[in-house]
């Protein structure tokens, strides 16, 4: 799922964000890591148009949530959650904030 695509993200955010890979034969990963303060940590993930993509956030702050962004640069839900689960309309790279 590592494609190398190009997006509407900003080549800023694009270079500070880290790519999510897969272990071979698996379609799930876990990533751990902690923010501290108001800085976002972002993530990009390659798919296709037609898979599922489900995150689950889990912490101690009560105030941690992420937002979701397509290929293009749009939030796909902009709803603060620690759960989002989509079948994607688009094959590329998604930002995940």
């Amino acid at each position: 799922m590592a494609s190398l695509f190009t997006s509407a993200f900003p080549a800023q955010a694009q270079s500070k964000a880290e790519r999510v890979g897969f272990p071979r034969g698996r379609s799930s990963t876990v990533l751990r890591g902690r923010i501290l303060g108001s800085n976002p940590k972002d993530y990009l993930v390659g798919a296709k148009a037609g898979q599922t993509m489900t995150l689950r956030l889990s912490s101690a702050n009560v105030y941690a949530i992420f937002v979701v962004y397509s290929i293009n640069g749009r939030a796909t839900d902009m709803t603060e959650t620690t759960e989002w689960s989509q079948r994607l309309s688009e094959t590329g790279d998604y930002m995940i904030r």
